[in-house]
């Protein structure tokens, strides 16, 4: 995270999950029922404390599954609490971000000590535009879905490579 010559000592970043809904929930679902899983999930997450402070927890306690009373200073200003997100996830989830917490702890030094803090329930759309070859979705004359909506890139860089591909293939 920058505000200046990325000089501020907070990292703005996140963990991935991927999850198959299917899979996790043992059956075929349609895409509005994975989008009101999803919401549910994001409702049941602010109603903790029908608030805007974020459930945290430091890396370190987290792999360990146990709470954290003390929170290094954040960039958030309305503040966090002691949260066990096991509560909040399915195991398989946790389990996922557990093993990928291990990981990151340890290949970047220090890393344990940084702090989980929120959630975020989507990278990209958890419903994809069927497009051909020329960025056209399907059934329409001259709507181009590009980047995130498309599910065809899940960030703002590969947004950014998406929608430079469909303009180079329109103006081709």
């Amino acid at each position: 995270m920058s505000y200046y010559s990325r000089s501020s000592p907070f990292a703005n970043s996140a963990i991935v999950a991927g999850i198959y809904l299917p899979e996790l929930l043992n059956k075929e679902i349609t895409p509005g029922e994975a989008l009101d899983w999803l919401e549910q999930k994001e409702q049941t997450f602010f109603e903790i404390r029908n608030n805007f402070e974020l459930p945290a927890n430091v890396i370190q306690n987290f792999i360990e599954g146990k709470g954290s009373n003390k929170f290094p200073e954040t960039s958030y200003s309305f503040g966090v609490f002691d949260y066990d997100f096991r509560e909040l996830f399915p195991e398989a989830i946790y389990q996922s971000m557990r093993k990928s917490l291990i990981e990151f702890s340890r290949k970047i030094k220090g890393f344990e000590e940084g702090i989980i803090m929120g959630f975020e329930s989507k990278t990209s759309s958890p419903i994809q535009v069927i497009r051909d070859d020329k960025y056209l979705a399907a059934g329409f004359e001259n709507l181009y879905v590009i980047g995130e909506g498309s599910r065809r890139a899940g960030g703002i860089i590969s947004s950014a490579v998406d929608g430079i591909k469909a303009a180079t293939t329109l103006i081709e």
